[in-house]
């Protein structure tokens, strides 16, 4: 029987502490993914099918720095842009109207 040397290198690298810990980990990524589909029922709100086509509820007036008038980007005149607005205001009573400069 030959007798073993205590200085000899160890080349042999011993995976099965390195598997226990994967299978570990394995099992433990089994039992949480299950018990996470596991719980109550909420009853959740259904969306709308029909896409919301409001317009705006406010109306924006800008006027440039050449004294140019716009109501929501159009190009109107001063008496355009009053008449505009008094007929707004009648299907709206309280429009909120903002006055960019």
């Amino acid at each position: 029987m030959k007798v073993e040397e205590e200085g000899k290198v160890y080349d042999d690298i011993n995976i099965t502490p390195m598997l226990d810990v994967a299978y570990v980990l394995l099992l433990i990524f089994i039992i949480m993914t299950t018990a996470t589909v596991q719980g109550i029922t909420v009853n959740l709100p259904k969306a709308s099918s029909t896409p919301s086509l409001s317009k705006p509820k406010t109306k924006a007036i800008s006027i440039t720095p050449d004294g140019s008038v716009y109501l929501d980007t159009y190009p109107v005149s001063l008496q355009e842009l009053e008449t505009r607005l008094a007929q707004y205001k009648a299907a709206t009573p309280d429009l909120p109207v903002v006055v960019k400069a």
